[in-house]
């Protein structure tokens, strides 16, 4: 696979997001002439670096200054459900967490400790955080 690389998370992941080839040319126009896809709402962003696991999503690590973590979420914690769906994969998480759109509210189901918690974040947008 071929990827364009969309975002430096190094600070914090020690990683680099990219995009899949065949998404930046379908969107290439306004990637190019705004930095962003504007011809739909923004998606909900939580600030939050997310591994698989086999209980869940685990939080690698956070964005400071993040929707995540100012709403007290850890690195550490795993992500089982979003608004009660539950998850299992990155892929799940994102397809349940994308229904929404910058600044809604969105619930997540944690496993921290071994002790289930509900925990309720302000999604913000990526694109306006990193400006």
């Amino acid at each position: 696979m071929f990827g364009i690389a969309a975002f430096n998370v190094s600070e914090v992941a020690r990683a680099t997001i990219a995009i899949p080839v065949e998404l930046y040319q379908l969107n290439r126009t306004e990637l190019l002439e705004f930095g962003q896809i504007v011809s739909r709402p923004t998606r909900a962003w939580i600030g939050a670096h997310l591994q698989p696991t086999d209980r869940g999503v685990m939080v690698a690590g956070l964005v400071p200054g993040g929707p995540a973590e100012a709403a007290g979420i850890q690195e550490g914690d795993i992500i089982v459900a979003v608004d009660f769906c539950a998850v299992e994969s990155r892929r799940d998480l994102y397809e349940e967490l994308w229904k929404k759109r910058a600044h809604d509210k969105v619930v997540l189901k944690i496993l921290r400790e071994e002790q289930v918690i509900v925990i309720e974040v302000v999604s913000g947008s990526r694109e306006d955080f990193y400006k």
